[in-house]
């Protein structure tokens, strides 16, 4: 039987040549995608930044305004209809027994007062925790939030802590993950070592334990700084697990 050489020249198997065109051609797009995912990831994470410093902005404009921080103010109740009341002292009384509330009252105020976009309880959700859109504001990096603060060491000093590195602190802005369903405020890393040194570095002194971005204790928070010793503590940038989350000093 004659074969029929039109086939046999459909049939043909790829050159030597043309597989490593196919090759090159699939490592360059698989290269763009993985371009892409990290200018993605890195645009979040910027765009987180500057949304932590609008909230600033907006957390000292209130006081400006009012005489007292967001959260703190003792007399909220009296200028919007069924706001919290916190003591009045000047802090974020974050770790008070008598008033853990005081840093969801802090959003509920901001917009209250029409500084933040958004309707907040101001109450705790569950056992003492938080939800992105109901009483914490989320951010651009997926299943973050934000959360005012405070130490709550006499006159904002800290030594010894388990969780602050040894410095004066006044309100501080935490940047941190949430989990899903959880009862607890955020605590949980949600950045690389390196992302957060990248971060540190470019708005600070890219150093976790001093200047106005930092991180916990290496101790309360493994694998992200190198140390509890505030001055020599480093970002453990070569761990790639999401071990690290942030504070930002306001005060």
């Amino acid at each position: 039987m004659k074969k029929n050489p039109c086939c046999l020249a459909s049939l043909r198997a790829f050159t030597l040549i043309e597989l490593s065109i196919v090759l090159v051609i699939i490592g360059l797009l698989v290269g763009a995608i993985a371009s892409f995912r990290s200018y993605s990831t890195n645009a979040r994470i910027s765009t987180m930044m500057n949304e932590g410093k609008v909230l600033i902005s907006a957390f000292n404009q209130f006081q400006t305004r009012y005489g007292a921080p967001p959260g703190d103010m003792s007399t909220a109740s009296g200028s919007w209809t069924g706001a919290g009341n916190g003591d009045g002292n000047g802090v974020i009384r974050a770790g008070a027994v008598q008033l853990p509330l005081e840093r969801y009252y802090a959003f509920q105020h901001l917009a209250l007062a029409g500084f933040i976009q958004g309707t907040y309880t101001g109450a705790v959700n569950g056992s003492g925790g938080a939800t992105i859109g109901l009483n914490v504001v989320g951010s651009s990096v997926e299943k973050s939030a934000f959360l005012f603060d405070h130490p709550d060491a006499a006159d904002g000093f800290v030594s010894g802590d388990s969780l602050y590195f040894d410095g004066v602190y006044g309100n501080i802005l935490r940047i941190a993950g949430l989990n899903d369903n959880s009862n607890a405020i955020p605590a949980v890393g949600f950045l690389t070592p390196k992302q957060a040194y990248q971060l540190d570095d470019k708005f600070d002194d890219g150093q976790p334990g001093t200047g106005n971005v930092m991180t916990p204790k290496s101790s309360a928070l493994a694998n992200c700084a190198t140390t509890d010793v505030t001055t020599t503590a480093a970002y453990s940038t070569g761990n790639d697990s999401k071990n690290c989350y942030l504070f930002l000093r306001m005060q």
